[in-house]
């Protein structure tokens, strides 16, 4: 465990029995030797995890919350279930996944554009990644109430009504996060049961500066913005689920 959180970038490993118990973390923190489903953190987003894999028998993601034993930095935590040779669950593994990680592998995938501004939000609208632009601290703690967010959100709550509706706004030009004028298109993600929205924007003074005809304005921004989340969904898609089909194999040797 201690050379598997290494190698791959995790914050730290649980082993966990079938009463919530922590039993070993990597890093032993506070949570160490705590219940989770009766203790202190038995409200966190990491039990709700723990509880949802145990009934399921599949691996689930938390989604990103502070988490007190971590110096109350923003964590996300991959639950999966522990079985025997018979198929018997006998108990958790889960891994906390820091936000920087996300955040490193966004930066790294935004070759377009000095002004090419890449974000995740939940569904509550708040921020699940930092800006790649200035390297703000928005996680957990930044709303996002642009147009087009919010037509996200209501198209969401539309998707439960209809599960055929399709829940992504169309690219649009907005008022952005700063006030400034941008386009922007989104991707939804869903892990398990978490569902986040990838935003890609450009400002159109970048665009104008390039492009002189205004008939082919939009489309270098709607290419440029699609472009970026297609190569961004997919890299976090491998960062977080790839991992989650891993950790099966993984308590397979464990148990």
């Amino acid at each position: 465990l201690y050379s598997f959180r290494r190698t791959y970038g995790y914050y730290d490993a649980f082993l966990i029995d079938l009463n919530g118990n922590i039993l070993f973390t990597v890093r032993a923190e506070a949570d160490l030797g705590t219940n989770l489903f009766h203790g202190p953190y038995s409200t966190t987003l990491f039990a709700k995890a723990a509880k949802s894999s145990l009934q399921s028998g599949k691996s689930t993601f938390s989604d990103y919350e502070f988490y007190a034993p971590s110096a109350n930095e923003a964590a996300g935590f991959l639950v999966s279930p522990i079985v025997d040779d018979m198929g018997e669950k006998i108990g958790l593994f889960a891994l906390q996944l820091p936000h920087h990680l996300i955040d490193e592998n966004m930066r790294r995938k935004v070759p377009l554009g000095k002004t090419v501004e890449i974000y995740l939000i939940g569904v509550d609208g708040v921020a699940r990644s930092n800006s790649v632009l200035k390297h703000e601290g928005m996680v957990l703690k930044r709303s996002i109430e642009t147009e087009q967010v919010q037509k996200w959100r209501e198209r969401l709550v539309n998707r439960e009504l209809d599960q055929k509706r399709y829940a992504e706004p169309d690219p649009m030009v907005y008022a952005g996060p700063n006030n400034s004028m941008v386009l922007g298109v989104m991707r939804t993600i869903q892990i398990g049961d978490v569902i986040w929205g990838l935003v890609a924007e450009v400002e159109e003074r970048e665009a104008l500066i390039e492009v002189n005809q205004l008939r082919f304005v939009f489309t270098f921004l709607i290419l440029v913005t699609i472009i970026v989340v297609l190569i961004v969904s997919i890299s976090i898609a491998h960062r977080i689920v790839e991992p989650l089909h891993l950790l099966s194999r993984i308590t397979r040797r464990v148990a």
